[in-house]
């Protein structure tokens, strides 16, 4: 779920905003209908987006996950940025969330 998550964010990111037809979807990317039609269907049978009277949707889980994608790309941005800095912190193990939010 985690790599569809991340594989189809752009998706979520649309979905989470609101809901969107399939025919919203390929023009905002676009993509062909066949790839946004499984991207869709994908993220559907994960239950990251449903399918509702104004097109589709992001659920709330699928909104959790994309919370919790976009926290984890900005800790991988922070610590590609501070890589050499992180040599000098203790090697004892840290909570991800230690580098939210970071400026480097």
């Amino acid at each position: 779920m985690l790599d569809l998550a991340f594989s189809r964010r752009q998706y979520l990111v649309h979905l989470a905003d609101g809901p969107a037809r399939i025919r919203d979807l390929v023009d905002a990317f676009e993509h062909s209908r066949s790839t946004v039609n499984r991207a869709v269907r994908a993220l559907e049978a994960d239950g990251l987006v449903e399918r509702g009277a104004d097109g589709y949707e992001a659920t709330y889980a699928g909104r959790i996950l994309l919370d919790t994608v976009d926290e984890a790309v900005a800790v991988a941005e922070v610590v590609g940025t501070a890589n050499g800095v992180l040599y000098e912190l203790p090697s004892s193990p840290r909570n991800h969330r230690f580098f939210a939010d970071a400026e480097v």
